[in-house]
């Protein structure tokens, strides 16, 4: 498929055909392949060594054509062409496939005159829908859905990469973003003890995306193929409190900075982090909102008080300090836009819902601190750990 795609990508544009080369090793009754592909002089490799030429050959257009598609639907040729043959169709197709879930549902409907039809689609994802631009053909609105829809989950995809923490300065080389943070795993008993939540806020609110996963919130409560439920696919499995802003620094300052933060610090002790209320928070440039649990009276005063020593070393630093009147939490789902007025539904739902689930216990869920970390571009600092 993906090699089919790819020359017919290449026709389209008169580019040469792709040009295949192998690597072979092993011994003759057992060896193994992997291929390069040249595609209009961009070299593209399989990742790992297969059993077959054909199979490395077939693994290496697939780099190819995912690594193309990723650059974004866009004005230019390639975004285009790879539009035209089809190709998110089938990379929705195949993410379903490998998340277990069911296949994407495309619902076409027509409008106008019979000499010059109008063509709409919407595509149903993990539950979550997307719509295309209108089309004069079926087939031409269902790939422009496809690649809407791929276009939103990627974009999804990046801001987990990035830790759900949309800059508000532009990259610039030798500068580092900063981020201090309470890291917060997730074990199977908080899994079971979150589930119902997780499930009933993606019930009320199906565009929202879980944070960590990048899954859309509402496949938590969706079956896979054979049945098995996928809530662990749409869960996070490390949330984080977070102690500062994420700001920008320069080079020269990291070790400044974390040495500072280590020696703060490092006399921290353990302590119960209580989660007492289900809250909604909007990042300051208003692109997303987030729907979470904050920490209400257990913890508080002692996050607090590293909330503060983090704002020392970052005032010394020159850097901003955190919010004045901070309110701890972990987000556990994220949606586009300002969607606060429905998120402020879904929070007081799962308050009362609450109630009904872990009636006799004052909070959500508790855990215990473990200690700090600090993330500076794509390194991560270890600032404090307290032994159990």
């Amino acid at each position: 498929m993906y090699k089919n795609q790819l020359q017919e990508l290449a026709q389209r544009n008169c580019f040469n055909l792709p040009l295949y080369g192998c690597i072979r090793k092993g011994p003759d009754h057992a060896p193994r392949f992997r291929a390069t592909v040249n595609f209009n002089g961009e070299i593209f490799e399989s990742p790992n060594y297969c059993s077959t030429l054909r199979q490395a050959e077939l693994v290496a257009a697939e780099v190819a054509v995912n690594t193309l598609s990723k650059r974004g639907p866009s004005g230019s040729l390639v975004a285009k062409d790879l539009d035209d043959t089809g190709v998110y169709k089938n990379l929705l197709q195949e993410i379903a496939h490998r998340a277990g879930l069911s296949l994407p549902v495309y619902t076409t409907t027509r409008s106008g005159p019979a000499h010059l039809p109008v063509f709409k689609c919407i595509v149903d994802v993990f539950g979550t829908r997307f719509n295309g631009k209108p089309a004069a053909t079926k087939k031409q609105a269902e790939q422009n859905t496809a690649m809407a829809a791929w276009s939103a989950l990627k974009q999804s995809e990046k801001d987990v990469d990035s830790g759900n923490r949309i800059r508000s300065f532009p990259s610039v080389d030798g500068n580092y973003s900063l981020h201090v943070y309470i890291p917060v795993k997730i074990s199977s008993i908080a899994e079971k003890q979150l589930a119902p939540f997780i499930k009933k806020a993606g019930m009320l609110v199906p565009e929202l995306f879980a944070i960590d996963t990048g899954l859309p919130l509402c496949s938590a409560h969706l079956k896979s193929n054979d049945g098995a439920k996928v809530d662990a696919r749409a869960r996070a499995k490390q949330y984080h409190i977070s102690l500062s802003r994420t700001v920008e620094i320069r080079h020269h300052q990291i070790d400044s900075i974390v040495s500072m933060l280590r020696h703060k610090l490092h006399s921290q002790k353990r302590y119960w982090i209580e989660f007492g209320k289900w809250e909604v928070f909007i990042n300051d440039d208003q692109t997303r909102s987030f729907l979470a649990m904050e920490v209400r009276s257990g913890g508080l005063s002692e996050i607090s008080k590293q909330i503060r020593l983090v704002n020392e070393v970052f005032i010394l630093h020159n850097l901003p300090e955190y919010y004045k009147n901070p309110r701890p939490h972990i987000s556990v789902a994220k949606g586009l836009g300002d969607i606060t007025s429905t998120l402020k539904l879904v929070a007081d739902e799962l308050n009362r819902l609450k109630g009904n689930v872990r009636p006799t216990e004052k909070s959500i869920w508790s855990y215990m601190f473990s200690g700090i970390g600090c993330k500076i571009g794509q390194r991560t600092y270890s600032i404090c750990k307290v032994a159990a």
